[in-house]
C-alpha cells in the first residue's frame, strides 16, 4: 500500500548524497540540480577538493545553506 493509497498525498522524500566526490565541477552541477528540484544534498567527506564556505562561494555553488 502506497502513501497515496492511505490518503497521504505527500511525495516520498528524495535526497542526494555524494560519497567522497573528486571533481568539483560535477559536484557543482549536482548542487545546482538539487537546488532546482528542491531536494536535500549531502557531501560526505573527505572530498578531493576544499569544501569550505569560501571555496563554494568562489566556485559559485552557494545556493542556500540551511
Amino acid at each position: 500500500m502506497t502513501a497515496v493509497d492511505q490518503g497521504n498525498e505527500q511525495a516520498p522524500s528524495v535526497r542526494i548524497g555524494l560519497y567522497q566526490p573528486d571533481i568539483p565541477q560535477n559536484t557543482g552541477t549536482i548542487v545546482r540540480l538539487a537546488a532546482c528540484l528542491g531536494i536535500e544534498m549531502h557531501i560526505i567527506e573527505p572530498a578531493g577538493f576544499p569544501t569550505s564556505d569560501r571555496s563554494f562561494r568562489r566556485a559559485g555553488m552557494i545556493i542556500s545553506i540551511v
